[in-house]
């Protein structure tokens, strides 16, 4: 194959922006079979493969084209320009690679809204480009590494909505398909390990360490999937997940609930009704900065409840 001097097209700010919201310890590695290390984020840009988006907010999307013209045929599929691409040399297989202007959060306090929208944009651009729909993409083609071909096109990141326009979002079924592809698949596993360990963080667990061996072990159940996302990206959930429920759920609050609940029913008086009112609102700022369905979730609050406390209590 015959690469032109694509490595000349190349805009230093989009590469600036690559390493500037690198994972502070990334995973890396100069040769994927022997597997991943953890190094500290100036020995890991030495690599030729290196982790992209950290625990808790994605930055990027990356795609997998293996295809000789993997480079420059998006044009063809009327696709948006990557922001880099990131080509093999010996076969012109590529990532491509598209920065957000406005992070996607992924912390176990995230709203899950947009991350399902970036799932769904992630699963229709990928459907575009004919890309790998196995690729987990934890790992991308080190642009900061000179054995690769690195080349910048659009010079500004993405919003989502910007990439949506892209993309007919009512055929890829935004809610149902990308459960088990890509950034769909940690969308799933990480909403489903987080509902468990709001409530399973409440019992008595001997140390951190024996809570996040479980959280651990909860995730891999959860990643059930035809393509599994790999060992390293279901232990940074695990990880992330696990030390933000130790940090921030007691058993003052589990405390708290169980006095709530044991207290239902009976209150007939207005005086009373408005009691109950006031431990409602009480109880929903306990848990101030989770979603409203998590906390409906943990306290049987019901989900219109807490919106309506919440918003009364923002409009005081």
């Amino acid at each position: 194959m015959i690469i032109t001097d694509l490595e000349k097209n190349r805009n230093p700010h989009q590469l600036d922006l690559f390493e500037q919201h690198l994972p502070t310890k990334p995973y890396c590695t100069d040769y994927l079979p022997a597997g991943l290390v953890v190094r500290g984020k100036m020995q890991a840009m030495t690599k030729r493969y290196i982790q992209a988006n950290g625990p808790t907010h994605l930055y990027w999307l990356p795609f997998d084209v293996d295809r000789e013209t993997a480079t420059f045929d998006w044009e063809d599929r009327h696709c948006p320009p990557p922001n880099i691409t990131v080509t093999n040399p010996e076969n012109g297989h590529a990532h491509l690679l598209y920065g957000l202007e406005v992070p996607v959060r992924k912390a176990p306090d995230a709203h899950l809204k947009p991350l399902r929208y970036a799932a769904a944009v992630e699963y229709g651009l990928c459907a575009k480009l004919e890309a790998d729909y196995g690729y987990a993409g934890l790992i991308v083609k080190n642009p900061l590494h000179d054995y690769w071909i690195v080349q910048t096109h659009q010079e500004t990141p993405y919003s989502l909505g910007w990439i949506a326009d892209y993309i007919d979002l009512d055929r890829v079924d935004n809610r149902k398909r990308p459960a088990d592809y890509g950034l769909g698949r940690n969308v799933t596993v990480f909403n489903s390990l987080r509902i468990w360990a709001y409530r399973a963080v409440l019992q008595e667990w001997r140390s951190f360490e024996v809570w996040h061996q479980a959280c651990k072990d909860r995730a891999l159940c959860y990643n059930s999937f035809p393509s599994p996302l790999p060992d390293s990206e279901i232990r940074a959930t695990a990880k992330s997940v696990a030390r933000y429920t130790w940090e921030h759920f007691s058993k003052e609050q589990f405390s708290a609930i169980q006095a709530f609940r044991g207290k239902r029913g009976g209150l007939k008086s207005g005086a009373a009704r408005r009691e109950k009112q006031d431990e409602k609102t009480q109880i929903i700022m306990t848990f101030e900065g989770l979603p409203s369905s998590v906390v409906a979730s943990m306290t049987g609050i019901p989900l219109r409840t807490v919106q309506r406390l919440r918003a009364s209590k923002r409009d005081r």
